[in-house]
């Protein structure tokens, strides 16, 4: 965002309230940008140092735990350990080798299964993943009121968000059903004609400045060919702003192609 789309005037007070506006939006924009590219930057440091130097921790200590698995599991069959301590043995043992074996390392699945009563480590991940699924199923209910089917499927992030998304839809559906068969208040009328008329009047505002806009970058009023070329791609831009009816963005294109006043409009 160029700082050359400030609207300028001979003094504060020749400004229109919409031109103050227009440029508050303009400085905040600016604003806005800079703080996104600082932040951006320090990503960029942040990646480069995980990369660097927490990346190898992380290895570092996963090449530990196994090792600690492994030799907590030498050390269960030991008689110095009384019942109780071996089952929190293999209680820590299995903690500690569950998300070990999810990131890769089969090799501890067999020491897993020495501990599970003859269960496998996919059947113990099978029935984790159900636990979870009824815990989230409950928090969502609680939080939003959200009802589930016995049989819904949300063993995973995307689905649970897609069963949350489809079901806030349709509760919202409801509730506007039920908004639109009541009757309306003489004061919501007035306030639905004046939000129309407000419509209404962006829209002629878009269409005034989209003729002018046209009148001056049609590009088939243009001999030269490179300067043919430059319109259209101006011809492009403006047709994408009006279509989405956006009048910011039509002032925006009319003062940065046009110059500063925008009284005339």
């Amino acid at each position: 965002m160029s700082s050359s789309l400030i609207i300028k005037g001979k003094s504060a007070e020749v400004l229109s309230k919409l031109q103050k506006q227009f440029n508050n939006y303009v400085k905040r924009i600016q604003t806005l940008k800079t703080d996104i590219d600082e932040t951006q930057k320090q990503l960029d440091l942040a990646q480069i140092r995980i990369h660097k130097e927490i990346a190898p921790l992380e290895n570092e200590i996963t090449v530990l735990d196994i090792e600690v698995v492994k030799l907590f599991d030498e050390e269960y069959s030991n008689d110095y350990f009384k019942k109780a301590e071996k089952k929190k043995i293999a209680d820590f043992i299995l903690e500690k080798a569950f998300p070990l074996i999810e990131q890769g390392h089969e090799e501890l699945k067999e020491i897993y299964e020495k501990y599970t009563d003859g269960k496998s480590f996919e059947e113990q991940d099978q029935e984790a993943e159900a636990a979870t699924a009824d815990k989230m199923k409950r928090m969502m209910s609680m939080m939003f009121g959200i009802d589930f089917d016995d049989d819904t499927d949300v063993s995973t992030p995307e689905k649970l968000q897609a069963y949350m998304d489809s079901k806030m839809s349709q509760n919202q559906a409801e509730q506007e059903a039920r908004r639109a068969n009541r009757k309306k208040s003489d004061k919501q009328i007035k306030k639905e004609e004046k939000a129309r008329q407000e419509l209404k009047n962006i829209s002629k505002a878009a269409r005034a400045i989209y003729t002018d806009l046209v009148k001056a970058f049609h590009p088939d009023l243009e001999q030269d060919e490179a300067e043919k070329e430059r319109k259209t791609k101006i011809m492009h831009r403006i047709t994408e702003a009006y279509e989405k009816d956006d009048l910011f963005e039509l002032l925006r294109l009319k003062i940065e192609l046009q110059g500063e006043n925008i009284d005339a409009m």
